[in-house]
């Protein structure tokens, strides 16, 4: 298990008790052979790191000075290196700042995904956030004596209970196939909280609190500019350049295509991987566009998913990610192959292309009908009798949430449920091999995404723009399986004329046809799977 930890005792013991009971819950639960942990106490705080093994890059890292106790897990996009460029921005007192209502706030962001833990000495507080994109994500749960806040709500739930042993909560795995991902805030273990997207929580001894996001966003609607974008997304991609042979997952889709150019106009190398048979249309694309921008190509076979296959898919996310589950179309297939890269690259830039069109800014109906066929509906492993019950709790959660105030504030709740709840489980089992780099999810990126004009977004012309800029051959050629969305619409030819023949060529897989997935009418038996990788 690899994990981030923090403990608080609400009776404050001794340093040397403190470190005791951690030690003790740790090496009798959480930590396996060839795993090490490593604490830090001071008062009646202690943080643990728990690694699996030694990594070619610094995933989670914890420092002090005479105030302030430091630990991050991910990677910051800074230009000095990740651990000093975060350490020098929290403990910066010109950077670091402390709000009327005992806010915590920073004056930049370092960029990257990553969680972050901040022990105030002076005044015995904890604060813990994670990047906007909340994918590396923090839990947290308080008890009579303790709280506990960390990056897996497994380790988070064992600490926290008085007897350590683990109880796993079948009706929100139930509620979790139901709606595609939990549209609230807990996780599949009694008492056990996940930090809501783009909030911060600060402990002290008035209890838990949530906060702010400590890295201030803008949501009000105002002109961002591509070049703006491209300046963002170049920083985001930079740790590749310090790490040899980059991998970039390439279908034949925009988001990866986006995150090729980014690496481009970063001038960085990288060679694509695609995962498809040979003679498939997305195989194709995927090759046309990595030697328009002259990168290696590698394909790797695989013509039919059964459903075996995916089953054991889903068992191993359950177990990767501690028990959490991600929605059918999200789950990470590993590249079936020995060995270890040192980074990966994904697109997942929903964010970029995420909303809803401003005629429907104060259309509180239409909102909510477009809201819920893209939330609740498409789930391939759900009945129809299923289906209208995930339909039924989307709409209960869209009657919570101030659907009619913008189509910026609806780009977020897109967001929040596209990315931060679907994708964390995916992101918790593929970075236990390589540092995982999604630059659309990097925090400076999403400050920009959030100001860019709507239609630019919903039109999806920036994304678009970004790869015209950097790789104009690219640009010209077909998605698979797809069209852009201005183009769709009738916008193509006149925004962007060069190319529109090529570009709205419709590529289909004509040769390989995916095994059909049968729907589930019930989701007893993927619980008692869960239930099982978690024992």
């Amino acid at each position: 298990m690899d994990a981030l930890i923090a403990v608080g005792s609400k009776q404050a013991p001794t340093g040397d008790q403190q470190r005791r009971l951690v030690d003790d819950v740790i090496s009798r639960s959480l930590v396996a052979p060839g795993e090490r942990a490593t604490t830090t106490t001071l008062g009646r705080w202690t943080i643990v790191a728990i690694d699996s093994h030694t990594k070619p890059y610094c995933d989670q890292w914890v420092t002090q000075d005479d105030r302030l106790v430091i630990a991050c897990r991910g990677y910051t996009t800074s230009d000095e290196q990740p651990p000093v460029a975060f350490s020098r921005l929290v403990a910066d007192p010109q950077r670091w700042r402390r709000h009327r209502r005992r806010e915590f706030r920073l004056t930049e962001s370092p960029g990257g995904i990553y969680a972050a833990v901040v022990v105030d000495l002076r005044l015995d507080r904890l604060h813990a956030w994670s990047s906007h994109g909340n994918v590396e994500s923090l839990y947290y749960c308080e008890t009579a004596s303790t709280w506990v806040v960390g990056t897996d709500p497994l380790a988070v739930h064992v600490v926290a209970a008085s007897d350590h042993r683990v109880r796993f909560d079948a009706a929100w795995a139930r509620h979790v196939m139901l709606t595609g991902s939990s549209l609230e805030h807990d996780t599949p273990y009694p008492d056990t909280m996940r930090i809501p997207s783009r909030r911060a929580i600060r402990i002290a001894d008035d209890g838990v609190t949530l906060q702010p996001h400590p890295v201030e966003i803008s949501i009000t609607p105002r002109h961002a500019s591509i070049d703006e974008l491209e300046d963002a997304v170049v920083r985001a991609v930079r740790p590749c350049g310090s790490h040899a042979d980059p991998v970039l997952r390439l279908s034949g889709g925009k988001d990866s295509r986006a995150a090729l150019a980014a690496i481009v106009a970063a001038h960085g190398d990288v060679r694509a991987v695609t995962m498809g048979a040979e003679g498939s249309g997305e195989v194709e694309v995927a090759r046309q566009v990595a030697r328009s921008v002259g990168i290696p190509h590698e394909m790797i076979e695989r013509d039919t998913i059964s459903s075996d296959e995916i089953w054991n898919t889903i068992a191993d996310n359950v177990r990767a990610a501690s028990g959490l589950l991600s929605e059918n179309r999200n789950l990470i297939f590993p590249l079936p192959r020995p060995g270890v890269h040192a980074v990966e690259v994904h697109g997942q830039a929903h964010h970029l292309r995420g909303g809803f069109m401003s005629r429907d800014r104060y259309d509180e109906a239409a909102v909510s009908a477009a809201m819920t066929q893209r939330f609740g509906s498409g789930h391939s492993f759900c009945s129809d009798e299923l289906m209208s019950e995930a339909e039924r709790l989307t709409a209960a959660y869209l009657r919570r949430s101030d659907i009619g105030r913008s189509g910026l504030q609806l780009y977020w709740a897109y967001g929040d449920l596209r990315i931060a709840a679907w994708l964390s489980a995916g992101f918790a089992k593929l970075r236990r091999n390589a540092l995982l780099i999604w630059p659309f999810l990097d925090e400076r990126v999403l400050d920009v995404t959030a100001r860019l004009p709507v239609r630019l977004r919903t039109e999806e012309t920036a994304q678009y723009e970004l790869i015209a800029r950097a790789t104009p051959d690219a640009a010209r050629l077909p998605l698979f399986d797809s069209v852009w969305r201005f183009d769709r619409r009738g916008h193509g030819a006149k925004v962007y004329p060069d190319w529109a023949g090529e570009r709205t060529e419709r590529v289909t897989d004509g040769v390989i046809r995916r095994t059909r997935r049968a729907p589930v009418g019930s989701t007893t038996d993927l619980v008692a799977l869960a239930r099982d990788a978690m024992s």
